[in-house]
């Protein structure tokens, strides 16, 4: 009548119409869903690697050595000289040294 689906009295078609709403969002719905595993696959795919090539560090590696990854070893080579001492001694709230 108004441009909008509505039901007749004494007929079935009310019960028609909710079946093809049901019928509609489950198909768009499923073809929704196989998109988004689709995409998902993909994803996972693209992060995953068939081969893996490791370099041989053995060659580089000694176990009777530590490993410092934050080079804290070099801060011992710069020892503070008497200069040092004087030009900052300003911090530490004294006079010359």
């Amino acid at each position: 009548m108004n441009g909008r689906p509505d039901h007749q009295k004494g007929q079935h078609d009310d019960l028609i119409m909710a079946m093809a709403m049901a019928i509609y969002v489950g198909e768009s719905s499923f073809s929704k869903l196989e998109k988004a595993t689709e995409q998902a696959k993909a994803m996972i795919e693209s992060w995953t690697t068939e081969k893996r090539d490791f370099k041989d560090s053995s060659q580089n590696f000694n176990p009777g050595i530590p490993v410092d990854m934050y080079n804290r070893h070099a801060m011992g080579r710069y020892q503070a000289t008497k200069n040092d001492y004087e030009n900052y001694l300003w911090l530490f709230g004294k006079g010359k040294v």
